[in-house]
């Protein structure tokens, strides 16, 4: 190995891991999060590489066609071939900072995952305009970065100093939105990591943005549950990391807070499990979730007792769930209150007279 591949490694920007389990956790968060974006017979570009553990990870779990990956490191394209290869799986190595459309199998890709990479380029415009020119129009480019605006890249409390060397930069998500705009990509969800665990929103360490390119028909937003999740996951990212939270007194024991926190998340999660399955029509799947979700924190419960049992047929046992849900007005989001409402009174109309 190389001088500067050993101070890479030992800086923590590459890992050599023989599985993708032994990856760091909020690396693979994301890509179990490319997952989700994934279409049969897709054919996927990965930037940057590495080991390539990422790279086998999205080819072994999904029905896609094939998973490039390219990395400027020899010794990490070695390890990939070495550790992480698969029929599906073609590692290269590419200067990403040079036109490297040439060295590609094809330039029609379905989805280019680009993971903690674009702060380490120096003409990061230039990137983004010749990796657009690798994609389908309307293919899904899924990009990560540090934010400027809780880790800055001249502050930066994990390094001594306050400056990673390889990085010329970090965003603040306003920066990187104009950067995607300006190189032809919409953004169409936003996600953050606080600080592993991946969830909707921008204000956490890292900032990841899914896009489609040449396609600026999409826009983005959060519904409120998805708000009030990120501001939950903030707060406790804050109280886990001291130089983020200068604004709270230490005079006061939060442990019981935090623990209150951790159980509203997972009930909140739990939520937006069960509802998905509901709306996928894997009814008997959702049911069995429900027993995740604690409905004295969260009593929209029987929100989806209600949704379970109105999709299953069940009315009566729907409208005894919506009107248990009813009762407590003060306690529910008012976008649920008001949806059980009005599911509540379309099935009273059903019913016979």
């Amino acid at each position: 190995m190389l001088m500067e591949d050993t101070n890479e490694l030992l800086s923590g920007e590459r890992i050599y891991p023989i599985s993708f389990n032994e990856a760091a956790i909020d690396h693979k968060e994301r890509y179990q999060l490319a997952l989700n974006y994934i279409s049969r017979d897709d054919n996927i570009l990965d930037c940057a590489t590495g080991a390539g553990y990422g790279a086998y990870y999205l080819a072994v779990n999904s029905n896609c066609n094939s998973v490039v990956g390219i990395d400027i490191n020899e010794h990490a394209i070695n390890w990939a071939n070495e550790n992480f290869k698969t029929q599906k799986n073609i590692y290269l190595k590419t200067d990403l900072l040079e036109d490297f459309s040439g060295s590609l199998p094809n330039n029609d890709y379905d989805l280019v995952t680009c993971f903690e990479t674009i702060e380490h380029l120096k003409d990061d415009y230039g990137f983004l305009k010749r990796l657009s020119g690798c994609m389908k129009p309307g293919g899904i480019l899924i990009i990560s970065s540090p934010n400027e605006e809780v880790i800055p890249c001249l502050a930066n409390p994990f390094y001594p100093g306050g400056k990673n060397p390889y990085h010329h930069r970090h965003y603040a998500p306003s920066e990187l939105k104009n950067l995607l705009n300006d190189c032809g990509f919409s953004i169409i969800e936003a996600y953050t990591q606080c600080p592993d665990k991946i969830v909707k929103g921008e204000n956490g360490f890292v900032i990841i943005y899914v896009c489609k390119y040449n396609n600026m028909d999409h826009k983005y937003s959060m519904n409120t549950l998805e708000q009030s999740i990120e501001k939950l996951s903030v707060i406790q990212m804050n109280r886990h990391y001291q130089f983020l939270n200068n604004s709270l007194s230490n005079s006061i024991d939060f442990t019981l807070i935090n623990k209150r926190i951790d159980e509203i998340l997972v009930s909140n999660y739990a939520f937006m499990e069960v509802y998905e399955l509901i709306e996928g029509s894997k009814i008997n799947l959702a049911y069995q979730a429900l027993d995740q979700i604690d409905e004295k924190v969260c009593p929209e419960k029987n929100f989806l007792k209600g949704l379970i049992y109105q999709t299953s047929g069940d009315l009566y046992k729907a409208i005894e769930s919506y009107t248990i849900l009813l009762s407590e007005e003060n306690r529910i989001n008012p976008i649920i209150y008001s949806v059980a409402k009005e599911q509540f009174h379309k099935i009273i109309e059903m019913l016979p007279k």
